[in-house]
Formats: C-alpha cells, sequence, structure tokens
C-alpha cells in the first residue's frame, strides 16, 4: 500500500486484529492451549479455527478501540477531536498514538508475523494485500505529531506528510524561491528541518492536510481578556479540564497532572509548568496553536489576546485575529448520528452535493464507496426523504482524496424544494444501511 492510497477503517482495524490474533496463536501454542482465547476474551476454551471473523470480533475490550478512531482522523484527516477531552499522545504506555506503534511494532517480529498470516483468509480476514494498513496510519500519524509538537522535523517525516519520496524532499533543498526547503545538520549530522519551516512549505503542497482542532469546548467565553486577567483564566481553564495542579494540596497528583497534560502537546512538564505559572511575558504567541489544544480553546482567539496583552501599541495597527487559523465546527455529529451539508449553486444547478471524505469515511459504510467513472460501484445504501414513496438507493462517489459525493442526481429533490446556496441537507442515520434526507432551508 503506497503512501497515496488512504486505507478504510476497517481495514486498519482488520490489520490490528491480525496482530492481537498472531500474539494470541504465539501464546495457545508456545505456552499453553487456551492461553489465546484468554487474551482475546473469548469463551474458555474456545480453539483457534473457532475464533471470529475480524468483523465480528468485539475490539472494545481493548483501549486500542478508541484509540483506533482518534488516531485514524488524526492521521489521514488531520484533525484532532471532536468532543470530551482528547489528545494525541506519543508515550508507549499511557498515549494513543503510542500505544498503537508499540503493537505495530510486534508486527514485525517473525513468529508473531508468520502466525498472523494463517487468518488472513476467507473465513476469518482480509486479503493479504490490505496489511499495510495499520503501518501507514502509524507512520503518518507518527510524522503529523513530529511536526505539531517538536521543535525539529526529519525529511522522511516530512515525506509522508507531503505524499511524496524522500528523493523529492531532497530535491526541495536545492530549489529556489518558495519551493525551497531549508534544512540544516543535527547534532548527530542528519539533516533535520525546523517545524515552522517545515509547515511553510507543506501548506504548498496540494496533498498536505494541516492540523486543526475541531470543537473547542468554549461556554460563556469572555470577547477579550486584559493583560491581568488572561494568565488566571488560562490556569483555571487547566483546574477545570485536569482536576487538579493550581492549588491542590497533593503535590504528587499536582505533578502527574502536569505530566500528563504536557504529553499530550508534547512538551517537558517542566516547560508546561513554566509557560502557565511564569507572568504573561513567558506565554509567546507561538505557543498558542498548543495551549489551544490542549485547553480547548479557538487557536485565532488565544493568540489574539497573548498580542494585544503583550504588544498592545503594535495590536491597535493590525486587523482582529488576522492570518490565524480559526477552529472548525464539525458537521458531523456522532453522537446524534447526523452529518450536515450545505448546499452550493453549482451542486444544486447539477443534481448533486459533496461530502468530506473525512467525515463520510466515519458516517457511512465502508462498502459504499466506488470509483469515480462508476466501474468500481460500492454497495448502495438508502436514502428515505419526503419526495416520493420509495427510498434513493446510492453507492458514494469517490471524486478525490477529499471529496465523495452521492451517485445518485437530487435535481427533482433539489426542485421540489426550491434549494438556493446556503440551505442544508441533514442526513440522519437510522440503520445499518438506511438513512433519511432532511431539507433545512437556510
Amino acid at each position: 500500500m503506497n503512501i497515496n492510497q488512504q486505507p478504510t477503517l476497517e481495514e486498519v482495524r482488520n490489520d490490528l486484529i491480525a496482530i492481537l490474533y498472531g500474539i494470541a496463536a504465539t501464546l495457545d501454542i508456545q505456552v499453553r492451549e487456551g492461553a489465546g482465547a484468554a487474551m482475546l476474551c473469548l469463551p474458555e476454551g474456545t480453539p483457534i479455527n473457532n475464533w471470529p471473523r475480524y468483523a465480528d470480533f468485539d475490539l472494545s475490550q481493548f483501549s486500542f478501540d478508541s484509540d483506533l478512531n482518534e488516531i485514524y482522523r488524526y492521521a489521514f484527516h488531520g484533525e484532532v477531536g471532536t468532543r470530551g477531552r482528547i489528545g494525541i499522545c506519543d508515550d508507549s504506555e499511557e498515549g494513543n498514538l503510542g500505544r498503537l506503534r508499540s503493537i505495530e511494532e510486534i508486527a514485525g517480529y517473525g513468529q508473531f508475523s508468520r502466525n498472523m498470516h494463517d487468518f488472513e483468509d476467507e473465513n476469518v480476514g482480509p486479503e493479504p494485500a490490505y496489511y499495510h494498513a495499520l503501518s501507514l496510519m502509524v507512520k503518518l500519524a507518527s510524522a503529523r505529531f513530529a511536526l505539531d509538537s517538536n521543535r525539529t522535523i526529519s525529511l522522511s517525516d516530512i515525506a509522508m506528510l507531503a505524499k511524496i519520496n524522500e528523493r523529492s524532499i531532497r530535491n526541495a533543498l536545492y530549489a529556489e524561491g518558495s519551493a525551497m526547503l531549508a534544512a540544516y545538520r543535527g547534532e548527530e549530522g542528519e539533516l533535520i528541518v525546523d517545524c515552522s519551516e517545515a509547515l511553510r512549505w507543506l501548506k504548498g503542497r496540494h496533498n498536505f492536510q494541516e492540523t486543526v482542532q475541531i470543537g473547542s469546548l468554549q461556554t460563556n467565553m469572555p470577547s477579550q481578556l486584559s493583560r491581568e486577567e488572561l494568565m488566571p483564566f488560562l490556569k483555571s481553564r487547566f483546574d477545570a479540564f485536569y482536576n487538579g495542579g493550581y492549588g491542590n494540596t497533593d503535590e504528587e497528583a499536582a505533578d502527574s497532572n502536569f505530566a500528563n497534560a504536557a504529553m499530550m502537546i508534547g512538551w517537558t512538564q517542566e516547560r508546561l509548568h513554566e509557560t502557565l505559572t511564569q507572568p504573561l511575558d513567558a506565554l509567546s504567541p507561538d505557543d498558542c496553536p498548543l495551549i489551544s489544544r490542549l485547553l480547548y480553546l479557538d487557536t485565532a482567539w488565544l493568540t489574539e489576546q497573548v498580542l494585544r496583552a503583550r504588544f498592545p501599541g503594535a495590536m491597535q495597527e493590525l486587523k482582529p485575529t488576522a492570518g490565524f487559523q480559526k477552529t472548525t465546527a464539525s458537521p458531523l455529529d456522532e453522537a446524534a448520528g447526523t452529518i450536515d451539508i450545505t448546499l452550493k449553486d453549482a451542486g444544486i444547478r447539477n443534481g448533486y452535493f459533496d461530502i468530506e471524505r473525512r467525515y463520510a469515511d466515519r458516517f457511512f459504510p465502508s462498502d459504499s464507496f466506488g470509483s469515480r467513472n462508476g466501474d468500481q460501484p460500492g454497495k448502495t445504501f438508502s436514502l428515505i426523504h419526503d419526495s416520493k414513496g420509495s427510498p434513493y438507493e446510492t453507492d458514494l462517489r469517490v471524486k478525490s482524496q477529499a471529496l465523495v459525493s452521492p451517485r445518485k442526481r437530487f435535481s427533482a429533490y433539489f426542485t421540489a424544494h426550491s434549494a438556493k446556496a446556503g440551505d442544508v441537507i441533514r442526513i440522519k442515520r437510522t440503520g445499518d444501511r438506511t438513512y433519511e434526507l432532511i431539507f433545512m432551508p437556510k
């Protein structure tokens, strides 16, 4: 599987289960009969040839279940969080990315690897061709984490994020103008790039998706904070999310809270402690994206507060929040099982609407995605609507890495509702392969 081929979440999940089965089979064969079933939380004494198909295996009993969804969105769509306190951490014991990286590395061990492949048949799992989906996801997520959290990044990680080979990255070191990527030698003589420089260069690549935080957990937020109010506000916010830290009489618990929070953004405990407890001048505008992610704030809002507090004279001459990334509101509500699509003039004229692939992957059946020209259609699902008795039956047409659209045309539906640009179509999941289409005028 090459870096330009995005696997489905199901393919990544199958790879993970294959590794777990390989470990379990090794225990069953080399330790004692039944040890593998116990590790997989299967009924006692379940023989290997009766272990469930990958699609039927209950992964929710393992921490990897929630990790998988978070890291998939982060790796392939650059999303951090949709609800709750979700972050990315590469610690091998406590981190969502670290745990998956550790389990993926096991796949390279000889005996585990051989046992894993014993399960890749029509009775249990996918064709072996899909096996590298988990590895690709972990490598891409690790490269993105390096860009988001470190000061420098390797050429190989930049190549992963740009979806090109490393030779092309090396050629960019000798390019001219904005196409040039500035690198230098690290302490061990390897070529490295400052993350700020890597991000600048990557933004010029059409295959690159910058990391965005989806949702900001903001309620009753002040429009502006004074210099005296800003640091107490951040300290209070840290307390609210991490249950300790400031004012906690238990020093061990306070240290643990700082350490865990620091890991989420790739900082040391000391650096985070200094940033949040020292005077405002210790907080740099460059720190705002990571602090925003940690405290679930809008990056543009926090950056503006810091700049206004630290450089009030200069900010009077600048437009508020100019040039800063804003938090994106997600059209997908996973808890409610709905996705909202805003109609555009071109789509209304031609009878279609587009859905971002990063949301469609999590909302529609994984087998419903078909080719652009229809020579390899996906399996259809039903869209129940209010224009006629029978539902629409359609698969999803993959138009690009970023967009899909239902193959069914909706010209008559748009006409019946006098659709205009800005109107919203809400799709609500009502069953495994059934959805309700709801028209919502602007």
